[in-house]
């Protein structure tokens, strides 16, 4: 494990295991993490809601070989989930190590996005898997995360992205314009730039600017409300990789988050 030192670079904050389900989320975390020059800082996030089931008196499990039922325990969950996480740990380890990417590995428990905003820190990313994506088993997952990563890591290239996107208002909005455009570069994907709300001529004026000194080419379109619903079809419209959106706090953009994992089925990268 490499410990983050006092004052080091920005991190990638991702949630790895049953709390991210989909590999595609892994892959957006380690590719940032490369074009930014960032840690990659994994977090295996226990299910709590499985670690309460398994107290009560009643809860029973159907094993895979014997399709016999038989008390679910606690002791048992803490060591399956332990194992797991163990696992995916190696996983991420043989293939970080190979290409000297910055990484820390750790555990929690709670809701999957409280944990991973809780966990950054002005200047970090938080990426988040869609909960529409379907769990996968574990062993699926793990064996989907092992290769994932080595084709990210390790290939010549980066996985090659489609669109990435970007939310941009307020005060933070260049900061989500930056991560994103590195994203874009890096995978050679489209940059996609939505303009929430009203905003003025100067502030679209500061975006060209930014966007010219640095030849970036991105296609600029208005977002009238961030509505989950309106923001999962434009990003279905555009067949868009990941979304980077502004966000500071964590009681106040938690809510919102949450309604937007449960609406897109890509990606989502809260820059802190």
């Amino acid at each position: 494990m490499n410990p983050k030192a006092f004052g080091a670079r920005s991190r990638v904050i991702v949630a790895i295991g049953p709390a991210s389900p989909d590999p595609a989320a892994l892959i957006a975390a380690a590719q940032l993490a490369q074009s930014a020059g960032a840690e990659l800082a994994a977090l295996f996030i226990e299910d709590i809601n499985l670690l309460r089931l398994a107290e009560l008196p009643f809860a029973q499990e159907i094993g895979m070989a014997s399709a016999t039922m038989r008390r679910l325990v606690s002791a048992d969950v803490e060591r399956a989930l332990k194992r797991q996480a163990g696992e995916l740990r190696h996983a991420l380890a043989e293939t970080a190590h190979a290409v000297r990417l910055e990484w820390t590995f750790g555990t929690a428990r709670g809701r999957p996005a409280r944990v991973l905003l809780e966990a950054a820190g002005e200047g970090d990313f938080v990426v988040l898997a869609s909960t529409a994506v379907r769990t996968l088993p574990h062993a699926t997952l793990a064996s989907g995360v092992r290769s994932a990563l080595r084709a990210t890591l390790q290939a010549a290239k980066p996985s090659r992205m489609r669109t990435v996107a970007a939310v941009l208002q307020g005060s933070g909005a260049l900061k989500v314009l930056v991560a994103a455009q590195q994203l874009a570069q890096s995978s050679a994907a489209d940059l996609m730039l939505f303009l929430a709300g009203a905003q003025d001529a100067e502030f679209l004026a500061m975006v060209e600017a930014w966007l010219g000194e640095r030849g970036v080419a991105a296609r600029i379109t208005p977002l009238p409300g961030l509505e989950p619903a309106q923001v999962a079809q434009l990003a279905a419209d555009e067949d868009i990789s990941a979304i980077f959106w502004p966000g500071d706090g964590v009681e106040d953009i938690e809510p919102e988050v949450v309604a937007l994992l449960e609406a897109i089925s890509c990606p989502l990268v809260v820059v802190r």
